[in-house]
């Protein structure tokens, strides 16, 4: 288990971190390209401008985890819980989102060219670009404590990050 560990910039390429609680970790701009994460807990982790060109997320549980400007090509998350994540402006051009849980993301400008999606994934106003659905997704998350955008809800504390609303 680790608990807001800071991996800025970090180069873990390949790793094997299955399995793994990795709540609140700091992992932004660093290379996780073909990392396996899967069955892992990144719950409100920051993971802003990071590589993970085909990592494995199965399984995994990336609640309100930050993934801003990600590169996230090719990555699988078959059955991963994406529920309220960031995923403004990043990229997941050709990724396996079977079974995900994508209720309540933040997708503006999100590169979702080839995704792969089937009758168990769950999506919501959210997931669609439609003005009606927008206007839907946008009072859900008004109405939702701690939903997406993050940015500016960070703040940098000498343990790593934690949201502005808890201390």
């Amino acid at each position: 288990k680790l608990f807001a560990a800071n991996f800025t910039n970090a180069n873990m390429e390949n790793v094997n971190i299955s399995d793994t609680t990795l709540y609140r970790v700091n992992l932004s701009y660093a290379n996780l390209d073909r990392a396996d994460f899967s069955y892992s807990n990144l719950t409100k982790s920051f993971l802003k401008g990071s590589s993970f060109n085909n990592a494995n997320f199965s399984n995994s549980n990336l609640l309100q985890a930050e993934l801003t400007y990600a590169n996230l090509q090719y990555a699988d998350f078959n059955n991963a819980i994406l529920k309220k994540t960031d995923l403004h402006h990043s990229d997941l051009s050709g990724a396996d989102l079977s079974g995900a849980d994508l209720s309540l993301i933040y997708s503006k400008y999100t590169n979702l060219d080839n995704v792969i999606v089937n009758d168990n994934t769950q999506t919501d106003s959210c997931f669609q670009k439609g003005t009606i659905d927008n206007l839907i997704c946008y009072f859900f998350r008004y109405i939702t404590p701690e939903s997406p955008p993050f940015y500016s809800k960070y703040q940098l504390l000498e343990t790593g990050f934690q949201f502005d609303s808890e201390t």
